[in-house]
């Protein structure tokens, strides 16, 4: 499902898209992670929430978001720049990650308490395979934000990363 943001530009002449990167919203809700990742709300109270929240964490985006139901939204083609790793670098090399990666949100607080939904597993079980054969991206460069940048602890440590990289590995 689409739901677009202006919240992107362009990768560099030339990038390869070679990493996803996995990431919690750490918000709970599908409706407020939508909002935090377009830059878009549909009333009054949700834009000055999204004001207030843009003051502290500045412009985000992602590519994908996962809702609890697993619906999949897109906010940013593939082949353009989301904003969702920050300073991140792949395995310290040094290279801007958000050049290169395809960026997933999945809604859960990320406080190793929220469960991941089973709906949502299966989103992400069908959506990465397909990213990582499209994109030609090794399943080593599957990897969460906490890979990216030594400051982020997502998705969190209850988030079941084996059943992602085995569902992908069984495609590439």
């Amino acid at each position: 499902m689409s739901r677009p943001t202006d919240n992107f530009n362009e990768r560099p002449p030339g990038q390869d898209i070679d990493t996803i990167v996995l990431h919690h919203t750490a918000d709970g809700s599908d409706e407020s992670s939508l909002e935090t990742l377009t830059g878009k709300a549909d009333n009054l109270l949700g834009q000055a929430w999204l004001w207030a929240k843009e003051q502290v964490k500045g412009e985000v985006s992602a590519h994908y978001t996962i809702a609890k139901d697993g619906t999949i939204y897109q906010h940013v083609d593939d082949e353009m720049r989301a904003w969702h790793a920050g300073e991140g670098s792949l395995r310290g090399d040094g290279a801007d990650v958000n050049d290169r990666s395809i960026g997933i949100e999945i809604v859960n607080e990320g406080d190793g308490r929220d469960a991941y939904t089973e709906e949502q597993y299966r989103a992400l079980e069908q959506l990465v395979p397909y990213l990582a054969s499209e994109h030609g991206v090794p399943l080593e460069n599957v990897v969460g934000h906490r890979e990216t940048n030594p400051d982020k602890v997502d998705p969190s440590p209850n988030f079941d990363f084996d059943r992602i990289r085995e569902a992908t590995r069984r495609v590439l």
